[in-house]
């Protein structure tokens, strides 16, 4: 009765602003929706009316001899800024009023139209990016990966693209941090895996003797099913050594739970075999520790420290003692985004052999791999450097 009681006198406060009423006496929530207001000047304009509305309601009233103290949530959405037509602003309104409720109640919130149409992308993206796996439109380019000095070729790392029909090839940067969260990203990242080592397959048959590294995601890493779908996607390619595939993970994706990232990686590593490379390593808060603690064979000097390594002297020392500890935990230690014939011999000269970059090769689609497998030759400083020496 003490909730009715309310409602009936929050509803005659209101009765000269109101068009409808909905009203939940069970919850004590009462919803109003007010009238078109046609007279504000500006968005502040509308804030400072809230504002009084709140601070009236906010104040104790007697209501049948009895105190009460009334909160309210207020969802607001202006025309033409919102320029949708009478229902859909309706609809804006009330959804701000529920973003208001789930913020803590007893304030106001303006629906944001560009939220909202980047949410409305963010849906059409993932109703899409699902249909073009089953249409084909995924596509994976290679970076190789090698030993500057010996000009070996010691493997290619899978890049998703997207051949999108209507915006032309996108890079992962374009569309990836749109999935995150989603069961699309599993559904891409898992595609990847499984088209990397189809590709390697393929490779293999022809005689390139390489390696494939494929980046994954941390919620994939950390999902439940991860371990035994990775060993039932190896399954489907026998002659496949597990080894042969390197997983990449990013060092602030495993620094966010190292307990559980390693719990993971040791399971892949010795129950199926797969490799495993930290990547855009120095950029973690830990990294000392993530050598210690997590079992990869492969650590990636983040390419930040790379690239300007020989303009900054910070830098030059953080690639150095990365190649130096890397060493003595027994890492292989490749420096990602080689740029230059001076960036290699740099690295040369602080003990570094495994690179790649576009001073090496931009990524490319499949089908131009071999050509360029059987061309490749390192820059003849690099060829002549003499390591043993260095």
């Amino acid at each position: 009765m003490r909730a009715h009681s309310q409602i009936m006198w929050v509803e005659r406060y209101f009765h000269s602003h109101l068009i409808w009423v909905c009203r939940c006496a069970d919850c004590g929530f009462m919803c109003f929706r007010l009238r078109v207001v046609t007279n504000i000047h500006s968005k502040l304009h509308c804030e400072n009316i809230l504002s009084r509305i709140h601070k009236s309601l906010a104040q104790p009233y007697s209501i049948n001899s009895e105190q009460a103290i009334i909160a309210a949530s207020s969802g607001i959405t202006i025309y033409p800024v919102d320029s949708a037509d009478n229902e859909t602003l309706l609809r804006h309104a009330d959804h701000a009023m529920y973003q208001a409720k789930q913020s803590g109640r007893n304030r106001y919130l303006f629906f944001d139209t560009d939220q909202d149409q980047q949410l409305q992308s963010r849906r059409e993206l993932l109703d899409s990016i699902e249909d073009a796996v089953t249409r084909h439109e995924l596509r994976l380019y290679y970076q190789p990966q090698v030993n500057i000095n010996t000009g070996a070729i010691v493997g290619m790392e899978a890049l998703i693209r997207w051949q999108h029909p209507e915006r032309g090839l996108l890079q992962p940067m374009e569309f990836l941090p749109l999935l995150e969260g989603s069961e699309q990203e599993y559904i891409v990242g898992s595609w990847v895996i499984e088209e990397a080592l189809q590709q390697l397959h393929q490779w293999r048959n022809e005689g390139l003797d390489i390696n494939m590294g494929v980046n994954i995601s941390p919620r994939l890493l950390h999902r439940n099913t991860f371990i035994n779908q990775l060993g039932q996607t190896l399954a489907k390619f026998p002659d496949i050594q597990s080894r042969w595939l390197e997983l990449e993970i990013l060092e602030s994706s495993a620094m966010d739970n190292l307990q559980a990232a390693k719990n993971i990686v040791w399971l892949c590593s010795n129950a199926l075999g797969v490799q495993f490379a930290l990547d855009d390593f120095g950029t973690g808060y830990s990294s000392l520790s993530h050598l210690r603690h997590l079992p990869v064979s492969s650590i990636k000097i983040d390419q930040s420290f790379v690239r300007d390594m020989l303009e900054d002297p910070h830098d030059f020392s953080i690639v150095e003692g990365v190649i130096g500890i890397s060493k003595a935990f027994g890492h292989r230690v490749v420096a990602e985004g080689l740029e230059t014939e001076a960036h290699g011999l740099a690295f040369l000269a602080m003990g570094g052999t495994y690179a790649q970059g576009y001073c090496i090769a931009r990524p490319m689609p499949a089908d131009e791999v071999p050509p360029w497998c059987k061309t490749w030759q390192p820059f003849d400083s690099w060829k002549k450097f003499d390591i043993k020496n260095s």
